[in-house]
């Protein structure tokens, strides 16, 4: 729910708790004051249901632990197990009792904490879960994020503002109920507040607005003269309230206490109704009440009060409260105070360890300004620019870098790292070619003096420009890192065999990178795996990918996809289930790539991997393209222009094909030439040779020649001759004798055909790509009057298109044998095709044997979201226990 200040939010979630008797509340309201603290929020929220805390998998159980109560963090990976934890305490508490989640001003809500609260939110949709959070509308506060679901608060009418004024004690006629709404909007604080905290001659000013008024700024300004005429100690005691931003009557008058301020005073203001204190608590009327107190305060004022709750804290138990205590006393500080900046220091390796990284990068950056000598504060400024980097604060790393340039000028070591995260950063932030000269350029002036570095430096060059898509320049940056590797010793030999091996993969070039990738494997793919190791045994995977080493990489894919769901390392899933979608495609299993692309798109979706997403988009709209499925356009787009933004040339190619391949595959061959072409123009500068995985010249060609454009093919089939040298993979020399029999004018085109099939069975074969061979084969055999020929082809082609859900494919062949006079076939479903991409995975684990929570575990979804697909799946399937389903999955033939 977002609305102005005033406008009822808190009110109506009010009302909504009052209407829950039956159902479990948990509720919690975001402070000013606990903005920079990660996972204060969380730890508000959840402690009512942290008796459901036993259920959750070790994992979760401890990385929600080290959240929320400051725990140990060792063996955690970044923030996802706590995402995955809040998920599944929220289910497990609404398997007891519906469960209603109420978050009051969320814009002051910590990053960790709301992002851990929305990631449960999306994957929560079949649990007795509501979430409701409320913000500000209010251009200098956060917003709720973009695909969260809004309702707006608007004003009362003019019936109604005369009701709430009545209860007031005012009574007034319609004119002036209408002309309050007109100058208040309607706002029912300001309604209510307005008659008593101005000037009567204010008060009818207002009321001769045509347009409302500021309502906020109104107010805020209204209560700050009411807080101006209170007595010198009541102001204070209002003042170390509102910084102290807490509840709790014990620690508000400890507070005072230390600043020799009696707790009486604070009746002076609740006689004026700026709060209310009572045995437990004390509340200010409205926020704006506490804002406005600390606005209109001296900054002297305000430094005593910070210290003044300090010391309330001095003995408080809770973690969030330390972490209060020594944020009161950094802003209670002036210039430089190393103690405080130790501490902060401390609190914010705490908050990054434990995923906290928006909040890190805050706490370090205030422990820099208060940070004594220049190397403290150059250390703890690289220490937020770092934070900041991971937290995907993009442009306050830039700034923070900035700062620490000023201070690094006679320091060449921090100087260097300073470089090396701006070149990481421009990496992934839009501007990774430039970025990759810069990492190449700062790797030659690094070598020198420490080699190590120098080669983790050659690295991320080569990674920025794989990631432009510039492999000419990616090559240099390979051959670099094994130059270094050769200085420093053979135990670095398998990152330098793994960088140049993934280059030569995506060059074209696969017969030399295969024995590099198989080289490097050993070192790689072992029993135990860091977080860096499953990173790295992501990327082996994908360059076998690259050369169609479908023996290779597929179990790598299964292993890493495994390893990452048990660790809960969502961040890497997305990239590792797209690339293994795509091995997924080519080696025939069309079912589970579509399923792989799918979760690797919502995973990037719900964790906000915003590099992810168009490769994610790009490979899904290859699959749909290849169904027919015409939601490939809007993602094949959507993909382009993502990558486009992000300088992702390769991912930008990709996207084209996919839309040149969607067009062929509809029989719109003229719309699949100007894609296709461009795609072309764009591999040929970029240096991206591997056609086998960046497919455009054989599409091109047989678009060109179904539009009698055959004279225009002689570029691309040139290329084509050159790229299928002595290293390249089989599937190349398969697409060349396919493009030839396509253009053939002097009788030779059965013996391309024939050349192309053999290639396709002499390699590793891609189903798809066969049958379209077999495809074209059949239609020139039919031409050329040999149906029986024909129709051994065709048949074979339409049993493959049929069986992986190519429908334009196989329609097409379809009619290509009805030409032949052969019996027209009917069309061949698999069941599992009935299956959404999420059913279809859901399946897959029952298949293998897996229990309904520990399919949960694995797909990062809730036991009843599983139940919920099953139940679905026995539906759609006409099945009536798992048993049953099993046996589908296993025995499933076209039909």
């Amino acid at each position: 729910m977002i609305g102005p200040a005033g406008i009822g939010k808190s009110a109506l979630l009010d009302y909504v708790d009052g209407q829950t008797k039956d159902l479990t509340v948990i509720r919690a309201t975001g402070s000013p004051s606990e903005t920079d603290i990660s996972y204060a929020g969380l730890s508000q929220l959840l402690s009512p249901i942290t008796r459901f805390a036993q259920s959750l998998p070790d994992l979760q159980s401890r990385a929600l632990a080290a959240a929320v109560a400051a725990g140990p963090s060792e063996g955690t990976d970044g923030v996802f197990p706590t995402y995955l934890g809040t998920m599944n305490l929220m289910a497990a508490a609404a398997s007891d009792n519906p469960l209603v989640v109420l978050i009051d001003d969320a814009h002051w809500f910590d990053h960790a904490s709301l992002s851990a609260v929305v990631f449960a939110g999306r994957r929560l949709g079949h649990d007795p879960v509501a979430i409701v959070l409320t913000y500000r509308d209010d251009p200098d506060l956060p917003q709720p994020q973009p695909e969260l679901p809004v309702m707006a608060l608007g004003g009362l009418d003019p019936a109604a503002a005369a009701a709430l004024l009545r209860q007031q004690g005012y009574e007034v006629g319609d004119d002036v109920a209408r002309s309050l709404v007109r100058a208040t909007g309607g706002n029912p604080l300001a309604l209510r507040d307005l008659p008593t905290y101005v000037l009567p001659s204010e008060f009818a000013a207002y009321l001769l607005n045509r347009e409302p008024i500021p309502v906020g700024r109104v107010l805020e300004s209204a209560y700050g003269k009411a807080v101006s005429q209170l007595p010198p100690a009541a102001r204070q005691a209002t003042l170390i309230a509102a910084v102290l931003d807490h509840q709790d009557i014990r620690l508000v008058s400890r507070a005072l206490a230390s600043a020799t301020i009696d707790l009486s005073a604070l009746l002076q203001a609740e006689t004026a109704g700026l709060i209310k204190v009572d045995n437990d608590k004390v509340q200010f009327r409205h926020p704006l009440v506490r804002s406005a107190i600390v606005q209109i305060a001296a900054p002297a004022d305000r430094r005593v009060a910070h210290l003044a709750a300090a010391e309330a804290l001095v003995e408080a138990v809770r973690p969030v409260d330390y972490e209060a205590r020594v944020w009161h006393l950094a802003r209670a500080c002036v210039g430089t105070h190393e103690p405080t900046a130790a501490r902060l220091e401390e609190l914010a390796s705490s908050a990054a360890a434990r995923g906290g990284y928006v909040a890190a990068a805050l706490t370090f950056e205030r422990a820099a300004a208060l940070s004594a000598s220049r190397q403290d504060r150059l250390r703890r400024l690289l220490a937020a620019a770092d934070s900041a980097f991971t937290g995907g604060m993009s442009i306050r790393c830039a700034e923070l870098l900035d700062q620490a340039r000023e201070h690094a000028i006679d320091e060449p070591a921090e100087m260097t790292a300073i470089d090396h995260l701006a070149g990481r950063l421009d990496t992934w932030s839009g501007k990774p070619s430039g970025a990759a000269s810069r990492l190449a350029a700062l790797a030659v002036k690094v070598r020198p003096e420490n080699s190590v570095l120098g080669m983790s430096i050659s690295v991320d060059a080569t990674v920025a420009a794989v990631f432009a898509g510039d492999m000419v320049a990616a090559s240099r940056n390979a051959q670099m890192v094994g130059s270094i590797v050769l200085d420093i010793g053979p135990e670095y030999q398998p990152i330098s065999d793994l960088m140049i091996g993934a280059v030569k993969a995506m060059r074209g070039d696969g017969k030399r990178a295969l024995p590099l990738l198989d080289r490097c494997r050993p070192a790689i793919d072992v029993p135990t795996l860091s977080l860096g190791g499953l990173e790295q045994l992501i990327y082996l995977a994908v360059s076998y990918t690259f050369i169609d080493a479908f023996d290779a990489c597929l179990p790598l894919f299964k292993r890493a996809t495994e390893e990452a769901r048990l660790r809960g390392a969502i961040g890497l899933l997305p990239f590792a289930l797209t690339h293994g979608a795509v091995a997924d495609f080519r080696s025939g299993n069309w079912d589970q790539a579509l399923a792989g692309a799918s979760e690797g798109l919502s995973l990037a979706e719900d964790t906000h991997r915003e590099t992810e997403r168009p490769n994610a988009l790009a490979v899904l709209a290859m699959i749909e393209a290849a169904r027919g499925d015409h939601a490939a356009r809007e993602h094949a787009e959507t993909a382009v222009a993502l990558a486009r933004e992000m300088g992702a040339q390769f991912v930008e190619a990709q996207s084209y094909s996919m839309l040149g391949l969607l067009e062929l595959g509809v029989g719109h061959p003229a719309e699949a030439i100007a894609p296709l072409r461009h795609c072309g123009e764009m591999a040929a500068r970029l240096g991206l040779l591997e056609l086998g995985h960046l497919q455009w010249a054989a599409e091109l060609i047989e678009a060109q020649v179904r539009t009698n454009q055959v004279t225009g093919t002689a570029p691309t089939l040139s290329l084509m001759r050159r790229l299928c040298h002595d290293g390249a993979i089989a599937l190349n020399n398969a697409l060349l004798e396919r493009c030839l029999g396509l253009v053939d004018e002097d009788g030779q085109w059965e013996y391309h055909y024939i050349a192309a099939l053999d290639h396709h069975d002499g390699g590793i074969t891609r189903p798809f790509e066969k049958a379209r061979t077999q495809l074209c084969f059949g239609e020139s055999l039919r031409r050329h009057r040999r149906r029986k020929d024909a129709r051994i082809h065709l048949t074979a082609a339409w049993e493959v298109f049929s069986h992986l859900g190519a429908a334009p494919w196989a329609r097409r062949t379809a009619q290509e044998l009805e030409a032949t006079g052969s019996v027209t076939l009917g069309r061949v479903t698999l069941k599992s095709h009935l299956l959404t991409p999420q059913e279809f995975q859901v399946a897959m684990a029952v298949e293998s044997g897996a229990t309904n929570r520990q399919i949960a575990n694995s797909l990062f979804l809730s036991q009843k979201t599983v139940e919920f697909h099953l139940s679905a799946i026995y539906r759609r399937l006409g099945l009536k226990s798992r048993g049953e389903l099993v046996e589908l999955m296993r025995s499933d033939m076209p039909t």
